[in-house]
């Protein structure tokens, strides 16, 4: 009988200690080390700081648990940051696990964050069958692609293709354009501009070919009109 509580307290000894181990094994790490060189930093950073060994900027991110540190490059930065936004349309991390292993499976190698979170992009906008929900899509993948100082101008031409797509004619008149409070100086030679949904969706007016803002220091050029729905009262 002493033998088998003895045996029995082992069992429970070893189960708590591997159940500890899972568990630990789940949270990301608070050593400060360079995401880039791996060198360790005297001081936690608690922002985006440069690292003084390889002069590479480090990002914080400290409630994620997309990675095993919270000290990121600025790709996994905002693949991060997109996970957040990813996460409104249904998106988590369990869907970023399993394009990440299909990827790594595909290319016989591990992708970079930024491949897994455009393939979830556009996995995400091959499915959608809304208009108004696959502008706000296109929004978030031309957001990502800005972040990152890639091209996205395409991108976010094909959002507001689709908010437009998405309008009911039988209700809306037509449709003006109203600039954001600091727009460039182009965006506001078209301001208040008025187009028919048809020749909007002829013309393109937006986004402003020659926008010049930059949103939040990325490449220039993302143009913030929108339009405002004019109904036919008649």
């Amino acid at each position: 009988m002493i033998n088998f509580i003895i045996l029995l307290l082992v069992v429970v000894f070893i189960w708590f200690l591997i159940a500890h181990i899972d568990k630990s094994s789940n949270k990301t790490t608070s050593i400060a080390a360079c995401p880039y060189c791996g060198v360790i930093l005297n001081k936690i950073p608690k922002r985006k700081t440069k690292c003084p060994e390889c002069k590479e900027y480090i990002y914080v991110r400290s409630k994620q648990t997309l990675f095993s540190s919270h000290f990121l490059t600025k790709e996994d930065a905002v693949a991060v940051d997109a996970m957040r936004e990813l996460a409104g349309f249904g998106i988590d991390k369990n869907h970023y696990s399993r394009k990440k292993a299909n990827l790594s499976k595909k290319f016989g190698q591990e992708p970079n964050s930024q491949d897994v979170i455009w393939g979830l992009y556009n996995n995400l906008i091959s499915k959608v069958q809304d208009y108004n929900e696959a502008s706000m899509i296109y929004y978030s993948m031309a957001l990502f692609l800005n972040k990152l100082g890639k091209p996205y101008f395409s991108v976010l031409k094909q959002s507001r293709k689709a908010e437009l797509k998405g309008i009911n004619k039988r209700i809306i008149k037509a449709v003006r354009i109203q600039n954001s409070g600091d727009s460039c100086e182009a965006c506001k030679t078209i301001d208040a501009k008025i187009f028919t949904v048809e020749q909007a969706l002829k013309e393109m007016p937006l986004p402003c070919k020659e926008c010049t803002y930059s949103l939040q220091g990325g490449k220039p050029g993302f143009c913030r009109c929108y339009y405002e729905l004019i109904i036919d009262e008649d």
